[in-house]
């Protein structure tokens, strides 16, 4: 009796076998294949509220400005004739005046970056011939809401090259805060502007004309844009000038980042990001494909079935229909989006979308057909 009860306790006590084993390795695998993908989603989409919200954190300093300084639109404030302030001899004006408004904007973006870094005159020159309410326009805003420089506030969570640059300015310059070495550049170091930079955009119509041949439009490059013929316009728009302020986008991500396996260059319609209105909100939009109904309307054809309306071309405001551009025209850079085949050579045909308005701040990009067309 004793002996039957010590074999059934050596049995009771057995371990798994290789088939619980497996079953049970098998059960966590699966587990692990459900929650990871659930996991990764959770934080993309904490990555994506914290743009919105960095957005939304623009436009009340936006507003904010435009308050203090009578309806206008956040930009650079010195001008060819005005009076300036600063303490970098090689930015003050000559006796002459600054030779046009371009060049008054550009000193005073690089007296912001040189103070708020902060860096020496050598270590920041003034590049030459540069629009830089193009990827600069926010410095003004750091001045003005008193943010510090490099500030996440106008960062992507997802832009991985800047987020790196701003961690160290040693590191910047002197490219171990890869993929880019901040360090060229003619003159040397003129590169250097880069660690300033945002990866939100203010639309061109913000800052310069509608259309025609002072606007700041579409160069053939990757990057869009050309050389303005009067640049003392630049940077003078008003908030009034905007009729469709909830439908019209003020800031943009250059690259859509948040959705999908890879980013997209704003202007590719598989683009899919978050967008600030003029309003204030923030909402998230696909740019989807222009698509004619075959109805033809008296100024051009009818489109529809894209979520966000085609753009225009600024540069031949009569053209009805949308414009197409190429995109990586130029040798990419390595920190900016791929093309559609997820190389950095060859040309794809895009359009604008609400990087080029019809009708500049008078257009629509969102809930309405353009001023031009209808869906």
């Amino acid at each position: 009796m004793i002996g039957s009860f010590r074999r059934l306790s050596r049995t009771t006590s057995s371990g798994f076998t290789l088939i619980e084993l497996l079953v049970v390795i098998a059960i966590i695998a699966l587990l692990i294949g459900i929650l990871l993908p659930a996991m990764s989603e959770a934080r993309k989409t904490a990555k994506t509220t914290k743009c919105v919200a960095k957005m939304q954190q623009i436009g009340v300093g936006v507003n904010a400005y435009a308050i203090t300084y009578q309806d206008k639109i956040v930009s650079f404030s010195w001008t060819r004739n005005l009076p300036v302030n600063t303490q970098f001899p090689d930015l003050a004006p000559p006796a002459t005046g600054y030779g046009d408004d371009l060049q008054a904007a550009a000193s005073q973006a690089i007296d912001i970056m040189r103070r708020r870094i902060p860096v020496t005159a050598a270590d920041l020159p003034r590049p030459g011939n540069w629009i830089p309410q193009i990827l600069y326009n926010h410095l003004a805003l750091v001045e003005d809401q008193d943010w510090p420089l490099p500030t996440q506030n106008v960062l992507c969570t997802e832009d991985v090259a800047r987020n790196r640059w701003t961690k160290s300015w040693q590191g910047f310059i002197n490219g171990s805060a890869a993929p880019y070495a901040g360090g060229g550049g003619t003159p040397a170091g003129i590169n250097r502007r880069w660690f300033g930079s945002a990866s939100f955009n203010f639309v061109p119509a913000s800052m310069s004309t509608d259309s025609g041949s002072s606007a700041i439009r579409n160069a053939g490059s990757h990057r869009f844009y050309g050389t303005i013929v009067n640049p003392n316009v630049v940077g003078k728009r008003r908030y009034s000038d905007v009729q469709n302020p909830t439908g019209k986008v003020i800031v943009y991500d250059n690259e859509a980042r948040h959705f999908g396996k890879r980013s997209w260059h704003c202007v590719y319609p598989e683009a899919k990001q978050p967008l600030l209105f003029f309003d204030g909100h923030v909402a998230i939009h696909s740019n989807g494909v222009p698509t004619l109904t075959g109805a033809t309307l008296p100024y051009g054809p009818q489109r529809k079935g894209n979520e966000v309306n085609p753009g225009w071309d600024p540069a031949n405001p009569m053209n009805p229909g949308a414009p197409f551009f190429q995109y990586r025209y130029m040798n990419p850079e390595d920190w900016e989006a791929p093309t559609r085949d997820g190389t950095w050579t060859g040309n794809d045909q895009v359009t604008g979308y609400y990087r080029y308005t019809r009708g500049g701040l008078k257009g629509i990009d969102v809930g309405a057909a353009d001023i031009h067309s209808a869906r």
